[in-house]
């Protein structure tokens, strides 16, 4: 793929991620996929997302024992029109446990986009977690994929 059409794939995989609230989170647990809705928020630096989880949660124990997951984004709203608009992407990547500095800017991060859940965000037992991406999968129209592999 050349610069331009990896830096316009990049620009709308970003503009995805940023017009969602929410994603699917995709992982494996004893061979058997799991998927959990999840809250989340763009990393000002556009190579991680953040998502919250109890400490005392399955998921959180899920998440440390196998790391590799994947985010799903989607614009389909079940509507006919979906299949000549809408747009899916797969955030595939490592789980990072975020702490210091990072976890109070991710924290801000996730209540100025889903204020309803700062008690949540705000509570000692909850863990900020940032997937970093290392490849995403971009699908338009329901058939026209691009793939880009990011450095991060």
């Amino acid at each position: 793929m050349s610069d331009f059409l990896d830096t316009d794939m990049r620009t709308r995989a970003l503009a995805l991620m940023g017009a969602e609230r929410s994603a699917v989170l995709a992982l494996c647990h004893e061979g058997r996929p799991r998927c959990f809705q999840m809250a989340v928020a763009l990393g000002v630096d556009e190579q991680r997302v953040y998502l919250a989880t109890s400490q005392d949660s399955s998921k959180y124990s899920m998440l440390l024992a196998c790391p590799w997951v994947c985010l799903f984004f989607s614009t389909a709203r079940n509507r006919d029109t979906d299949p000549q608009h809408a747009a899916t992407l797969e955030v595939q990547g490592g789980i990072e446990p975020v702490a210091g500095e990072r976890a109070l800017q991710a924290r801000q991060l996730l209540v100025a986009r889903h204020g309803a859940l700062e008690q949540f965000l705000c509570d000692p037992g909850t863990r900020i977690l940032a997937v970093r991406m290392t490849r995403l999968v971009l699908t338009e129209r329901f058939q026209q994929v691009a793939v880009l592999d990011v450095d991060s």
